[in-house]
C-alpha cells in the first residue's frame, strides 16, 4: 500500500487545494488570482508523473523491503 500512499497524498492535496480556490480561496492564503488552481494543476501533475513510473516505483519499493526483512 505504500504505492498508493504515495499516490494518494498529493491528489488529496490537490483536491483540497483546487476546492479552497472554487470557494473563493478562504483557507490556503494566496498572493493572486488563481494561485490555488495553479498549486491544485502541479499537485495532480505530480499524481500522473507518479502513475506513470509505478512499475519502478513498485519495484524499489519491493526492493527496499526485501532487503529489510534480511
Amino acid at each position: 500500500m505504500i504505492y498508493e500512499a504515495i499516490r494518494l497524498l498529493p491528489f488529496e492535496l490537490g483536491m483540497r487545494f483546487l476546492t479552497d480556490h472554487l470557494e473563493g480561496d478562504r483557507y490556503f492564503r494566496v498572493t493572486h488570482t488563481g494561485q490555488n488552481l495553479h498549486r491544485a494543476q502541479r499537485q495532480f501533475a505530480l499524481v500522473a508523473d507518479i502513475e506513470r513510473q509505478r512499475q519502478p516505483l513498485q519495484a524499489l519499493i519491493a526492493e527496499r523491503f526485501i532487503s529489510c526483512a534480511s
